[in-house]
């Protein structure tokens, strides 16, 4: 079942950005008919802005820092959540919102937390002793386990591609609206493989609905997903073997040489 039926906008007649962005003065509301949804297109196409509006609309947790309502990056977001109208299946706020660009803050996070508990414990040992200072060692040993056990030991100590893939092991568990701006970042080829796998499993065994924002064609050929691109300034519903990233990549492995020297 469908957790987001459907997506569309009020009229609006503002001004300026993010209203100007073609796309979003041409949108037609999308009916979605998967729990997989792609979208593509060139930066500064509005892509990114659709999903960020929606997360912020939901409400969906981040990996960032910050809280969504409070993230200053998402000024545009902002602005046109209050046009957005959503058709829910199932309202939910479970789920996640993630942006690549967002990992290495929450990386620090993680860093800060712990390093609060050290510095908590320090001054309980110095404040208590006997029994008390016990249940206080014993319930701080339990929630730094408990980040150990979700994100590992130390996320800086993984690759990129290997702390990503931490990330999202951790964070894609149950039934809710997952918004991946752009995931295949920092991932090789076989770890993008690695998320499709994730993503297919999530969606299998907990109805999670999924929409992404990528420029990867292995991310693109996600089985079963429905893709649009923004193509002259339009949103519409494409094959897969229609897109450009697709045919691109096929005519350059096809025949490198051929296609470079006509560059």
């Amino acid at each position: 079942m469908l957790i987001v039926r459907s997506l569309a906008f009020k009229p609006f007649d503002q001004g300026g950005f993010p209203f100007s962005i073609p796309m979003l003065q041409t949108f037609e509301p999308l009916e979605f008919e998967t729990l997989i949804s792609i979208f593509i297109g060139e930066n500064g196409s509005g892509k990114s802005t659709l999903l960020e509006t929606m997360a912020y609309a939901i409400g969906l947790p981040t990996i960032s820092s910050q809280h969504i309502e409070s993230d200053g990056s998402l000024k545009a977001a902002k602005a046109l959540a209050p046009y957005l109208k959503l058709s829910w299946g199932i309202k939910s706020k479970r789920g996640l919102f993630f942006r690549a660009e967002d990992f290495l803050g929450f990386v620090r996070s993680i860093q800060d937390v712990r390093s609060a508990f050290d510095k908590d414990m320090q001054d309980w040992e110095a404040s208590l002793e006997g029994g008390g200072l016990d249940r206080v060692r014993a319930m701080v040993t339990k929630q730094k386990n408990a980040l150990v056990e979700k994100y590992g030991q130390d996320l800086n100590a993984y690759s990129h591609g290997e702390g990503f893939l931490k990330i999202f092991e951790s964070r894609l568990t149950q039934k809710g609206v997952y918004i991946l701006d752009e995931p295949e970042a920092s991932l090789s080829p076989l770890r993008q493989l690695s998320l499709i796998s994730l993503l297919m499993e999530l969606v299998k065994r907990e109805q999670a609905q999924i929409f992404i924002a990528t420029h990867s064609p292995i991310m693109m050929g996600i089985p079963g997903a429905t893709l649009y691109e923004v193509r002259d300034g339009k949103l519409q519903r494409v094959r897969y073997e229609d897109t450009e990233h697709y045919q691109i990549t096929k005519a350059f492995l096809e025949n490198r040489e051929a296609f470079l020297r006509h560059l």
